[in-house]
């Protein structure tokens, strides 16, 4: 499976009183005694992001086609037994990015 390229999630959304919104990633920076973790505003690089940007330009369809496997595999004739055995998780993590995504 090809890598993203932009900010590793996960995103967060900050809300300012003056109505502004912001979108925050965290990156890790590694040095030689620990590992410090630093919320990203500014800091992206050009490569980080063109990613982010096709990322969030994609995400209405990346949302559709979730709701739409997701619906597809719980109506399909495959025995719900197996479906509960099988993809349980990536159902609770579909859901859980459904959610997130419609404001819930």
């Amino acid at each position: 499976m090809p890598e993203f390229k932009g900010t590793p999630g996960p995103w967060e959304i900050e809300r300012y009183s003056d109505g502004l919104i912001q979108i925050v990633g965290d990156l890790k920076v590694v040095s030689d005694d620990e590992e410090n973790v630093t919320t990203v505003v500014e800091e992206i690089s050009a490569t980080n992001e063109e990613a982010n940007a096709r990322l969030i330009a994609a995400a209405p369809e990346l949302l559709d086609a979730l709701q739409s496997l997701k619906c597809e595999l719980i109506l399909s004739d495959v025995d719900m037994g197996y479906i509960e055995s099988h993809f349980r998780p990536s159902l609770n993590k579909a859901a859980a990015a459904i959610a997130k995504a419609l404001g819930q």
